[in-house]
């Protein structure tokens, strides 16, 4: 038995989430003002650093997540183990936290700018890869941080389109969707001469080729 559980930890997080400057001083005194009970600033550092409270805190925000994200109605079989979709959003931040999440920056004004990286498996309904970046490492930086195995079937947008990636992908022994990226040519996988998809489009709405990927 602790004198601090879980909930006085995350309800202090949330209680000073706005301020300006979160301490541990004011998170202390939310606790102490909110529950009754009184812990040193000391106590908190050295609890909240260990693996533990982070892990505890990993669990909530994934339980948060897949409440708001609705996937228990998605119910897909087929030959795929596991369906990843992956995005990124931008996250305004605080103005303090520039050097850490540097964002925009110019001689009128300086933004601090996150960038958030999720990827779900859509099958389990499970997160398989979250992280808080900074603005500056856009999605084909971070691409090679998703864990893929064999059979994954793994759907991006453009933003993470290289073909670098892409060769891991298939070295992995797994699938991929990408939406098109403009300045890729899709060549004859024979006579590498670039093929005009618009041309084949236009003759039938549906299409299947084997190509190889030219810049």
């Amino acid at each position: 038995t602790r004198k601090l559980n879980c909930f006085d930890y995350i309800s202090a997080l949330i209680l000073n989430a706005s301020n300006t400057v979160m301490s541990y001083n004011t998170l202390a005194s939310s606790i102490a003002s909110e529950g009754c009970k009184s812990v040193s600033k000391q106590a908190l550092q050295k609890a909240m650093v260990k693996g533990e409270f982070l892990n505890c805190f990993e669990i909530i925000f994934r339980d948060v997540l897949l409440s708001k994200l609705n996937l228990n109605s998605v119910k897909l079989t087929g030959k795929y183990k596991r369906i990843i979709i992956q995005d990124s959003t931008i996250i305004k931040l605080p103005g303090r936290l520039f050097e850490k999440f540097s964002g925009v920056c110019n001689g009128f004004v300086q933004v601090a700018n996150a960038r958030m990286q999720l990827a779900v498996n859509i099958l389990s309904n499970t997160i398989v890869h979250y992280s808080l970046n900074s603005y500056s490492d856009n999605d084909i930086k971070v691409a090679g941080e998703l864990a893929i195995q064999a059979d994954d079937l793994i759907l991006r947008d453009r933003g993470y389109f290289s073909i670098s990636e892409i060769k891991r992908i298939i070295k992995l022994k797994a699938s991929f969707i990408y939406r098109y990226k403009h300045g890729i040519h899709y060549c004859d996988s024979e006579t590498g001469i670039p093929i005009n998809l618009l041309k084949k489009l236009r003759k039938t709405k549906a299409t299947c080729l084997t190509v190889k990927l030219c810049n």
